[in-house]
């Protein structure tokens, strides 16, 4: 069975017969995420936060069987472990990378969102030093930075994510009631 570049099997294409797929809607923007069932939760709460953080999320596309347009592998989206949020809007379609940053804050509210899902790492590598995705490292383009691109960092494991969701206190319905240290959010 293949692996994409983070390490994990690809799933079957189509998914829907994948019982390692999960497709569902995010209460909080309504949008359909499909993505490895592990992680759906842990996703869908990053979704929810960076719709709150960051724009309003209008798309949050996950799993996609092909290869990986920076390199020769198979990309995290054939693993159901990456989502691009906003693709059309605010990805290389719509606002492209040089454009995202524009807007106020949004690089260190994306750096905070990051920093509090431990496991995931964000397409911006500029400025990230353990980001899996680097020119230095892979090979490809420093034009391929993709702010609108979040995935399960390589060696991330079964384990690590369920330790995140259950750190983060995250519900099966992707809802996050702990802050960035484990506590409970204030109401």
């Amino acid at each position: 069975m293949p692996t994409s570049i983070n390490g994990w099997e690809v799933l079957d294409n189509p998914p829907w017969g994948d019982p390692r797929a999960k497709k569902k809607k995010i209460a909080a923007t309504g949008t359909d995420l499909w993505v490895r069932k592990e992680a759906w939760p842990l996703f869908a709460a990053l979704v929810t936060d960076y719709n709150k953080a960051i724009n309003k999320v209008t798309s949050s596309d996950g799993y996609d069987y092909r290869q990986s347009r920076t390199s020769g592998n198979w990309s995290n989206h054939s693993s159901g472990t990456a989502v691009d949020i906003n693709a059309s809007a605010e990805g290389a379609v719509g606002l492209g990378w040089t454009k995202w940053w524009t807007t106020l804050g949004r690089n260190r509210k994306a750096q905070r969102i990051r920093k509090m899902y431990q496991i995931v790492t964000w397409g911006a590598w500029t400025g990230i030093a353990d980001d899996p995705h680097t020119p230095q490292t892979e090979g490809w383009d420093a034009n391929w930075a993709d702010a609108m691109h979040w995935e399960l960092k390589a060696g991330t494991t079964v384990e690590d994510v369920k330790r995140v969701i259950k750190f983060l206190g995250i519900t099966a319905d992707g809802v996050r009631k702990n802050d960035i240290n484990g506590k409970p959010l204030s109401k």
